[in-house]
């Protein structure tokens, strides 16, 4: 479950960068700086205690893992609360929330949601996830799935996993969008594909 929020919220913090803003827009690549848990996480019912590892300069990989009480299904939802850092701090930038945390995450992360699932043991990879012990290893999170132009600069974003009105979760994402010349360009799935 954590590596479903995680992938959930690397997405809808990324995408939600993508979708707003006046400042400079444009190519680039997306990295994940720093993950932690949000301020005064003891309030929250589920809690995440995962690890983040640099494999290479493009590549990170997450371990963990959680215990579910609950089934993830389409009563769970999510909102999205972005500042940009600026001189001074991180200001205020955006926010976005979706009905339907399944829905959100098929639409944005679909592929990288479906090998987590996979990778946790859940076959098929595919909501909704039953309550169970769940654990993740050398997860690698698909940045190319990820949209290739944005906001250039640095994000904090608190992403939220909320059941009847309540935050059950919430999980603190630091991350970047810079301009690279080797930003995924899409290309690389359909050569993968032609060569097989």
């Amino acid at each position: 479950m954590k590596f479903l929020v995680i992938c959930w919220t690397i997405a809808t913090a990324i995408i939600t960068v993508t979708a707003v803003g006046d400042e400079i827009l444009g190519p680039g690549r997306w990295d994940v700086l720093n993950v932690r848990q949000c301020d005064n996480s003891d309030q929250y019912e589920y809690q995440f205690n995962f690890q983040k590892k640099k494999l290479t300069r493009d590549q990170d990989c997450y371990n963990g893992n959680m215990s579910l009480e609950h089934r993830i299904d389409d009563s769970f939802s999510v909102r999205i609360v972005l500042c940009i850092v600026v001189d001074g701090g991180c200001k205020p930038y955006t926010e976005m929330s979706d009905d339907s945390f399944i829905g959100f995450v098929q639409k944005y992360a679909k592929h990288n949601i479906e090998k987590a699932l996979s990778t946790a043991g859940i076959d098929p990879p595919e909501f909704p996830v039953d309550p169970g012990f769940y654990q993740i290893k050398d997860y690698v999170f698909d940045y190319c799935e990820l949209p290739t132009v944005g906001v250039y600069g640095k994000f904090g974003s608190d992403t939220y996993l909320i059941q009847d009105e309540k935050d059950m979760a919430c999980i603190h994402f630091f991350l970047e969008f810079r301009e690279e010349d080797d930003a995924c360009d899409g290309d690389d799935e359909e050569s993968d594909e032609d060569e097989e």
